[in-house]
């Protein structure tokens, strides 16, 4: 059973591991969207649904479970080509921002 853990205005889902907020649900581009505004997309008609990486099949969970299990980010890329470095790393920081803010360096 999958539960939620509420950050604000953000639903973290535990069994995706995804916020909300970083889904898309099923819009076409705009011309002047970045990958950090489009990281992810859920379509009923990919994966049923699935939180994929944008212009994959590629399910986000997959590199959840891969860091997990202690496998290094290349190993997942090496795994699954369609991803690129600058997707799975940019999906890490907005999920480190939406779980620990933006905290100041300095005061580290």
């Amino acid at each position: 059973m999958a539960c939620a853990t509420m950050f604000g205005n953000l639903r973290l889902d535990s069994q995706t591991g995804m916020a909300r907020q970083l889904i898309s649900k099923d819009r076409p581009a705009r011309a002047n969207t970045t990958m950090a505004d489009k990281l992810i997309e859920r379509n009923p008609n990919i994966l049923s649904g699935t939180p994929v990486f944008l212009g994959t099949r590629v399910p986000v969970r997959i590199l959840m479970e891969h860091l997990e299990a202690g496998d290094r980010l290349d190993d997942f890329l090496d795994d699954y080509p369609t991803v690129s470095r600058e997707q799975a790393i940019g999906l890490l920081e907005r999920v480190k921002t939406i779980l620990v803010g933006d905290v100041d360096k300095s005061a580290a």
